[in-house]
């Protein structure tokens, strides 16, 4: 973000800007957001389901930000689940920068975790035992 101009991080598609946004219900408990871009298809982006986005108004780095998560994205719009939706959301543009995936990270925690547990039960719990420590960054 500091190192790259903003048209770097578009041309990367991990950032998106001139987003306008309004509200689509809920999810889960959540307020769904739909940011599209007025009447155009969204620009070439890398964002996908279970990725962290950060919404501001302008730079992330210099403004107030919003920590949301892409629930799915379509030709014409990304839809993101956020615990509160951001005063004045149709109100402006907005710019979307892509973080991590959750649920890509989730799904490999509970992989390893599923890993050590079958590596104790199934060596006598020596060689899980250690495996687990090192996950745990206590080795």
């Amino acid at each position: 973000l500091l190192n790259w101009t903003p048209s770097r991080l578009q041309q990367e598609g991990i950032m998106m800007d001139r987003l306008s946004g309004r509200t689509q219900g809920s999810f889960l408990g959540k307020n769904v957001l739909v940011m599209n871009v007025l009447g155009q298809d969204l620009p070439y982006h890398k964002f996908g389901s279970g990725d962290l986005v950060t919404l501001c108004r302008g730079h992330p780095m210099h403004e107030n930000t919003f920590d949301a998560m892409v629930l799915d994205r379509g030709r014409f719009e990304l839809r993101l689940v956020i615990d509160k939706v951001p005063a004045g959301l149709s109100q402006g543009l907005w710019r979307a920068d892509q973080g991590t995936n959750v649920t890509s990270y989730l799904r490999s925690a509970n992989a390893m975790r599923s890993l050590y547990k079958s590596s104790v039960s199934t060596q006598g719990g020596q060689q899980g035992q250690q495996f687990g420590q090192s996950l745990n960054g206590s080795a």
